[in-house]
């Protein structure tokens, strides 16, 4: 996982072993200076405390920025033991004026542990709202899943299922869904949930006081199989989903999402590997087209990046991955 905002860079590797003590699967979060001449020493390694188990701290990571500035830093250990509840997740709330490293807060889901409700798998900042996901919830229905807001100060503003966005659906239905598996920020009033069990995205508002509003929410759906939502990344005008797993359709494909003028949104492209290879991004005949086309996305100014770590290159030996650059926003 990696991160650029208030001028630093942040990489997570949730794999890493504890320093200290050589405890795998804990995690860990590096921070960089991003300016050019910033150097190749981290300015800060962060760990989770002890006694949180193969964490998985840093598998997701966002930032609040303020005039240019980190004023909170979110990281996610969806993999934390907490109460003796297996893989219940955990949140790490780094903030304050100075932004102190050494210290921080944490944010656990409402309603005590509960076993695989992975917390922390996704997060995104909206305004001064962390929206946390907790794709293995299954207060709905098993595996579910559940997304949760939280101020500044770490009360909760809401608590969102897919029963809350799905209109006419039961919880059998939503079974399995993995709501919030991903999340992306749109502008700041509202929120991209990806819920990739059923093929599902929904673009929530956020209101003013940072409480969501799932009867206005905005329900896209693709193919299960594909993975649909299993990423999202978003603009204030634009919302990309991926669909990164074979099908019979398709072997990997990135969804343009834009207002459709009525408060909703519609499917403007679809972007896939097959095109970019042939130069509408990509680098023709260099990858072989297809095969998890957007298992990574992000959005830098007018352009989407979009990983695919499968792809083949002519002449060498098994995946050597590709980064396919597409211009998208005007």
């Amino acid at each position: 996982t990696v991160a650029c905002a208030g001028g630093a860079v942040l990489v997570g590797a949730p794999r890493a072993a504890r320093r200290s003590t050589g405890e795998p699967l804990v995690g860990r979060v590096l921070v960089f200076d991003g300016a050019p001449n910033g150097g190749e020493a981290p300015l800060a390694a962060l760990e989770p405390p002890a006694g949180v188990g193969p964490a998985r701290f840093g598998a997701a990571i966002a930032a609040r920025v303020v005039d240019g500035r980190i004023a909170a830093l979110a990281i996610g250990a969806p993999s934390a033991s907490v109460g003796g509840a297996v893989s219940a997740g955990a949140v790490s709330v780094h903030g304050g004026a100075a932004l102190d490293w050494a210290s921080a807060g944490r944010r656990d889901a409402p309603g005590g542990p509960a076993t695989a409700r992975s917390f922390g798998a996704a997060l995104a900042y909206v305004g001064d709202t962390l929206v946390v996901g907790a794709p293995g919830d299954g207060a709905v229905a098993p595996g579910g899943g559940r997304v949760f807001g939280f101020g500044p100060g770490g009360a909760l503003r809401f608590a969102l299922g897919p029963l809350d966005v799905a209109a006419g659906a039961t919880a059998a239905d939503v079974a399995g869904a993995r709501f919030g598996t991903s999340l992306a920020a749109v502008g700041d009033r509202a929120v991209a949930i990806g819920a990739p069990g059923k093929g599902l995205v929904a673009v929530v508002p956020i209101d003013g006081s940072g409480g969501a509003e799932p009867l206005e929410a905005a329900v896209v759906r693709g193919r299960a199989a594909a993975g649909f939502g299993v990423r999202v990344a978003a603009t204030h005008r634009a919302v990309f989903v991926s669909a990164p797993w074979t099908t019979s359709a398709s072997r990997g494909e990135v969804t343009e999402l834009r207002p459709d003028g009525a408060g909703g949104w519609r499917v403007a492209r679809r972007h896939r590997a097959d095109a970019a290879t042939g130069g509408a991004g990509g680098i023709p005949g260099a990858h072989h087209p297809g095969t998890e086309f957007g298992v990574a996305l992000g959005v830098s100014g007018p352009r989407l990046v979009v990983g695919q770590p499968s792809a083949t290159e002519p002449g060498r030996p098994g995946p050597a991955g590709a980064a396919h650059v597409l211009r998208v926003l005007p």
